[in-house]
């Protein structure tokens, strides 16, 4: 197997020796022309090897391209202006993910976190940002930081206007709240002010948000949580129990006693959800 190696870190001499030579040779100027072509994969090219070389002086063409109806040529400019760590092209960044058809969160989450290890992305201003898909974006990343500091920027967005923001401030304190720092979806151990900010989710909470906060305590396996979650699989709303049974049978040995318990009171209730969750024959009958 031909092992891949990364010159920008592994051998910088070389990487700006190539640099170069692509210089050289004409590509940066080649390379510039094509983002005007009316071809979305001559764009998409010349995106990718501008950034992949980061050739800054082409940092302004590149940013024309941020709001065009192409969600690839969209991406491929975001992948090359994040290359060329591009402080300017930062916020027109963000705020080009609310665009119809926006190109993949979870495709720039790895180059964003980077930038903000540099200290280039502000992830305090991107909590605060208006646009609910930034806010969302930056949120995803705090949990993986594991920085305090953030903290009571994610405390205040639990009161959102927005269910989805609220949802994901809620994960990120989960995630940042683990104790031993790991990410190991198991056996979670929350501190007590995390677990009493769950405890008053749980019972504050319209029928939508109590279904989404099931999902997250049954994401982290948070088996303190058996007991209020049990409670809920009769609950009157059926997306609400779907997810409590869901989230019983994420939380291991103790979740499927609980089940069983469940099911041989409120059979008629719980069986047609447990059958769409593909268990029904593993329950006892």
């Amino acid at each position: 197997m031909i092992k891949q190696v990364n010159l920008t870190t592994e051998n910088p001499a070389a990487f700006q020796r190539l640099i170069r030579v692509w210089e050289t040779l004409g590509f940066p100027e080649e390379n510039i022309k094509r983002l005007r072509s009316i071809k979305e994969s001559e764009k998409v090219r010349a995106c990718l090897s501008l950034g992949v070389f980061r050739h800054s002086p082409a940092c302004r063409s590149v940013r024309e391209l941020l709001h065009v109806p192409s969600e690839k040529t969209r991406w491929a400019a975001t992948f090359s202006l994040f290359n060329m760590r591009d402080e300017k092209s930062l916020q027109r960044i963000l705020e080009s993910i609310s665009h119809p058809g926006r190109f993949s969160l979870i495709q720039l989450q790895p180059e964003i976190y980077e930038l903000s290890k540099e200290g280039i992305f502000s992830v305090e201003e991107a909590l605060q940002h208006p646009e609910s898909e930034v806010r969302m974006l930056s949120l995803g990343l705090v949990g993986r930081l594991k920085q305090n500091e953030f903290i009571r920027f994610v405390g205040r967005l639990l009161e959102d206007p927005i269910l989805d923001v609220r949802m994901k401030a809620l994960n990120a304190m989960v995630e940042m709240g683990i104790e031993g720092k790991s990410s190991a979806k198991k056996n979670v151990q929350l501190s007590q002010e995390l677990e009493g900010i769950l405890a008053r989710r749980l019972e504050e909470s319209s029928w939508e948000e109590m279904a989404r906060i099931l999902q997250v305590i049954g994401v982290w396996r948070v088996k303190r949580f058996i007991p209020e979650v049990e409670s809920q699989a009769t609950h009157l709303h059926p997306w609400v129990r779907y997810r409590a049974l869901e989230t019983l049978l994420q939380l291991g040995p103790e979740g499927r006693r609980r089940l069983d318990v469940i099911v041989a009171e409120y059979r008629h209730i719980v069986f047609p959800i447990l059958e769409d969750l593909d268990v029904r024959n593993d329950v006892q009958e």
